[in-house]
């Protein structure tokens, strides 16, 4: 449950930076809602690759600390 939540916290995080940026940027132009579905499916892509590579991280630290005590 934890980790669905600070997933979801980090999506909705990154696509409101997205968000504000390209209305800064375009103000005349907002994300109309397509684009703004593909700003969130591609902000939940990321999210999930970089928790990917943050557990493969921890666990190959836990293996070498593992061996080092040995």
């Amino acid at each position: 449950m934890k980790t669905a939540m600070t997933t979801a916290s980090i999506v909705l995080l990154l696509s409101s930076l997205v968000w504000i940026a390209v209305y800064m940027e375009f103000p005349d132009a907002p994300l109309r809602p397509p684009e703004t579905a593909l700003v969130v499916f591609l902000c939940t892509i990321a999210t999930a690759i970089a928790q990917y590579a943050w557990k493969r991280r921890r666990n190959r630290q836990q293996k070498v600390t593992r061996v080092a005590h040995k």
